[in-house]
């Protein structure tokens, strides 16, 4: 298998010995994976690289990774898996209120890091070929794409998955920790402030072209997906 048909993957991270070795590892499973060592030329990799999905080392000289990550989400919606130091629960969270798909802290087990960027990839890729259609809302699997009112309406991968579940089990209530599991197919800790704000989120994009209001708080439990009645032009 040659370069040019392997998926591409690039990798932002200031430890040029951990990425040589990584980068060894993804080839013999599959993956080209291309290093950049200095943060600050992320966005420019990739636009050179056009990887199908980005790991991001949170702790970096010169600029942050949360830093790289906002910048990232104001013009791409590419899937990311952050690299955070064991124990530091802020930066999780953080990351996923940014848009982050998914974390791994170091140091890891390179085949779990395998595992999960196929899990992002395999939600970023995934196709059902009917459109899904609630209200004013209507998805599109195999796009990954959502309009609300006939508009497009850019979300994060993270968004996307959480409003295509909650969408596809209208009426069922979610506790915060199932919507994290759900979301990222892999045991995981409960951060419900992060699940909190990714909700808020998908609101906030619904309700600026939209009544909103389908997605309802359950008090002490999570969230439910209520089905609306198409809005009548005036």
């Amino acid at each position: 298998m040659t370069s040019n048909t392997l998926p591409k993957l690039l990798i932002v991270d200031d430890d040029k010995a951990l990425t040589d070795l990584l980068s060894e590892f993804m080839w013999n499973h599959g993956f080209e994976l291309i290093a950049e060592n200095d943060p600050r030329n992320t966005i420019t990799a990739i636009k050179s690289v056009r990887p199908k999905l980005l790991i991001l080392d949170v702790m970096m000289p010169h600029r942050d990774g949360l830093t790289v990550l906002k910048t990232l989400r104001t013009e791409s919606e590419m899937p990311v898996l952050m690299l955070t130091a064991r124990g530091e629960a802020v930066d999780r969270i953080l990351g996923l209120e940014l848009g982050a798909d998914d974390y791994i802290s170091k140091p890891f087990e390179p085949r779990e890091l395998i595992a999960r960027i196929k899990a992002i990839l395999k939600r970023s890729t995934l196709s059902k070929h009917e459109l899904i259609v609630s209200g004013d809302l209507e998805i599109d699997p195999t796009q990954r794409g959502i309009k609300i009112c006939g508009e497009a309406i850019d979300f994060t991968s993270m968004e996307y998955d959480l409003l295509h579940l909650l969408v596809t089990n209208p009426g069922r209530k979610f506790s915060r920790d199932q919507l994290l599991t759900e979301i990222h197919e892999t045991e995981t800790e409960s951060y419900g402030r992060a699940i909190d704000n990714l909700v808020n989120r998908v609101r906030r994009k619904i309700e600026s072209v939209s009544d909103g209001g389908c997605i309802k708080t359950i008090w002490g439990t999570g969230y439910m997906y209520t089905e609306q009645t198409k809005n009548k032009p005036e």
